[in-house]
């Protein structure tokens, strides 16, 4: 139960740093998403809600169907996991990107696919916190928590 609330309130964080960004030059907002069940789904499902009346037009899209979704300069792209931004940097007309869901890992995995072409303003909002901030922010949102978990990979360094 708390493990959930801890998932939902780094996705309203993620959801926040975005809208910050989103302002009067960003008329067209697409998400991309592998598909749209699990985080995914319940991201963009709040995000749409709580970007309603802020863009004129928001698309979901998956994958499947990014080929055929037109991008015009003043569109912000967002992706949610690796697969997403990887499929996003392979096009030539993305220009703006804030990647979503994704840890500092993937991101490093996909190696000089990550690294923007000239003219692509790409932002990357990590979802694995380092241990500390992860404690800090439990102790913050559960104060009467006696004990909590925390999900660690092999490969974090403390």
């Amino acid at each position: 139960m708390r493990a959930r609330f801890l998932a939902k309130i780094l996705l309203l964080f993620g959801m926040l740093s975005i809208s910050v960004v989103v302002n009067a030059t960003v008329t067209s907002v697409v998400v991309l998403a592998p598909e749209y069940d699990g985080n995914y789904g319940n991201f963009a499902k709040s995000f749409s809600q709580k970007m309603r009346g802020r863009v004129k037009q928001l698309k979901l899209v998956t994958l499947e169907d990014f080929e055929q979704t037109t991008l015009t300069p003043d569109t912000l792209l967002i992706t949610l996991g690796p697969q997403a931004l990887q499929h996003a940097l392979r096009r030539e007309d993305t220009r703006r990107v804030i990647a979503q869901l994704i840890t500092s890992n993937e991101y490093s995995a996909l190696g000089d696919e990550a690294k923007p072409d000239a003219g692509k303003q790409v932002k990357v909002i990590f979802h694995d916190a380092p241990l500390l901030r992860q404690i800090l922010l439990a102790r913050f949102l559960v104060t009467d928590a006696q004990r909590f978990g925390l999900l660690l990979t092999p490969q974090e360094v403390n």
